[in-house]
């Protein structure tokens, strides 16, 4: 099981560089074969760290968190999730003022007609979002507001019911929330917490199982699951970016189509707008990367991984746009747009710790994730609280 779990990522992340490489969006060559080496090193890394987990560490104590412990656990467990819903509202509230049942119905039908125009709003109006108390708290908040939906989703049937109303309400308030911004981010994550925990639930229940024919039916229904959840992602997915794309033409984020590409060739009309814009989605990272190369690495003390961490330097005393100003995306912001484009995970740390020491930072993420796969799959609460942020 755990072998297919770092095949399936390290699939997934080479066909992100095939279709960065040869794929519809003709990005330029600026660094194509350095950059692509890093990314060699990296996904090599990744697999040697999982393989190092996999193979050589023996956990000889866990962190037990009992699920049920007393009868005030459900009382926490509201109060996490009244905390999650009150970050959900308050987006709303930001979006929209103070909602009406009509207003809000009213103004979701506008984001789904118009994704597009709801994403630039955002866009807009994320500088003062960034800077805003509401955020701070709940980003410093979020391991409570996050951590109780993967942990009541994997003990759903010991929670009261009072609970898992809250539970329903807490994930479609997030879905609205998201879909009002026009972002998919969001609802990426939440369907692949969801998804990773009805995933390491079916293993652990397969564990038990000895009748074969009861292990293939749980895994069956598991699989549907998973399917419709990635369906609804799929399909809110090419509505938001199709909105956002429209009156495009030759040209994506100033770069050219080639409309005679071989994924065109092989697939059927009514798909190659989707498939062009799913492309450009998890391929145009490795292009700021590879733009990345042509500036110098100035060290950004460990705060230049995270936007939020750049925006709170102040509390440092450290002046944030100076801050900003010393990483690779500031830096090529002249030829890559910030705010919408995307940089890669890898440009961002090696913010910090350059694109060297993001070769140490990966082996050791391929090594947690690998430990962390380990304890979920015995149901160690704290591992699958975890799992799905790798």
């Amino acid at each position: 099981m755990h072998k297919k779990i770092i095949l399936a990522i390290e699939i997934y992340l080479t066909v992100t560089v095939i279709l960065f490489l040869f794929g519809p969006v003709l990005y330029p060559a600026v660094n194509r074969w350095q950059a692509l080496a890093f990314i060699i090193f990296y996904q090599l890394a990744l697999f040697l760290g999982f393989y190092f987990g996999e193979k050589h560490t023996k956990i000889a104590t866990r962190i037990t968190i009992k699920p049920i412990a007393n009868v005030n656990s459900n009382l926490f467990i509201a109060l996490f999730l009244l905390l999650n819903l009150f970050f959900s509202f308050a987006l709303i509230q930001q979006k929209i003022g103070v909602p009406s049942l009509s207003g809000l119905v009213s103004a979701f039908q506008n984001s789904i007609r118009n994704a597009g125009q709801a994403y630039r709003m955002t866009l807009e109006g994320s500088d003062n979002a960034e800077s805003s108390l509401l955020t701070t708290l709940n980003t410093l908040l979020s391991p409570l507001t996050y951590a109780i939906i993967p942990y009541c989703i994997y003990y759903y049937k010991k929670i009261d019911v009072g609970n898992k109303a809250l539970l329903f309400l807490a994930i479609t308030m997030s879905v609205v929330s998201n879909i009002l911004t026009g972002t998919n981010v969001g609802i990426f994550r939440l369907i692949i917490t969801i998804a990773t925990i009805l995933l390491v639930k079916g293993w652990v229940r397969e564990q038990k199982i000895v009748h074969r024919e009861k292990k293939m039916k749980k895994r069956k229904s598991k699989n549907i699951v998973v399917a419709i959840l990635l369906f609804v992602f799929i399909t809110i997915f090419s509505n938001n970016v199709t909105s956002r794309m429209q009156g495009m033409g030759y040209t994506i984020s100033g770069l050219r189509i080639d409309y005679n590409n071989w994924l065109f060739q092989v697939t059927p009309s009514f798909l190659h707008r989707p498939i062009l814009l799913a492309t450009f989605y998890i391929s145009q990272g490795y292009y700021g990367m590879s733009l990345a190369f042509d500036f110098i690495w100035r060290p950004t003390f460990f705060l230049g991984n995270s936007s939020f961490l750049i925006q709170k330097s102040n509390m440092l005393g450290l002046e944030p746009s100076a801050i900003f100003s010393r990483t690779y995306i500031s830096q090529m912001s002249h030829l890559w747009h910030p705010g919408v484009n995307w940089h890669t995970a890898y440009t961002w740390l090696a913010n910090d710790i350059s694109f060297y020491g993001v070769i140490v930072y990966i082996f050791l993420l391929g090594f947690f994730l690998s430990v962390l796969i380990k304890e979920a799959s015995k149901g160690e609460v704290l591992a699958l609280i975890l799992l799905p942020l790798f």
